[in-house]
């Protein structure tokens, strides 16, 4: 492998065109860091970043024989195709139910009076589900992830007004348990 650190974006992005994977190396090194830190303050989780991370460097070699324009910036490139791999990411989440992965930085969830840190909040949201009967806890999962009462409703075979309810008595067992926790 020769060492082509030493060459300008634009050198890089030629010698790249001819199939060159030494200058392809040198720009997955030069970016590659600064790619991961954005990634893993999105996504909370090492290995997910590496792959969000790798799903662009992919897609930038495969777009090797684009057009290039005179100026190109790789690195705005590849942070563009970044944020649009984190985007499909939440939305591949969203859509398969799974939950969320933690802020890195997380905010304050308000309680009316007081806030409470956001790992505390979630840890009785978890606590809550936990403590539910298995049809309330599978309605309340599913208004968590942002289906309506109305998609509720007919996802499990049930009225909306029964939906609302089941809704609703989530909200007392997570409000007992909220005023419960020292």
């Amino acid at each position: 492998m020769t060492n082509l650190s030493h060459l300008t974006d634009g050198e890089l992005i030629e010698l790249l065109k001819a199939d060159n994977m030494d200058a392809f190396s040198a720009i997955r090194e030069r970016y590659r860091k600064a790619l991961l830190l954005h990634a893993f303050g999105q996504v909370n989780n090492e290995q997910e970043a590496q792959w969000l991370v790798n799903t662009c460097l992919v897609s930038f070699w495969n777009r090797r024989y684009d057009h290039v324009p005179e100026g190109f910036n790789i690195s705005a490139y590849l942070h563009k195709c970044l944020k649009n791999a984190i985007f499909h990411y939440y939305k591949d989440l969203k859509r398969h139910n799974k939950t969320f992965p933690p802020c890195s930085t997380p905010p304050e969830v308000e309680t009316g009076a007081e806030s409470i840190p956001y790992e505390k909040a979630m840890a009785i949201l978890d606590k809550t589900f936990a403590l539910l009967p298995e049809k309330i806890r599978q309605v309340a999962v599913a208004r968590y992830m942002g289906q309506t009462h109305k998609e509720i409703a007919i996802a499990f075979g049930i009225s909306e007004k029964t939906s609302i309810r089941y809704i609703e008595a989530t909200k007392k067992v997570f409000i007992d348990l909220l005023h419960k926790a020292p």
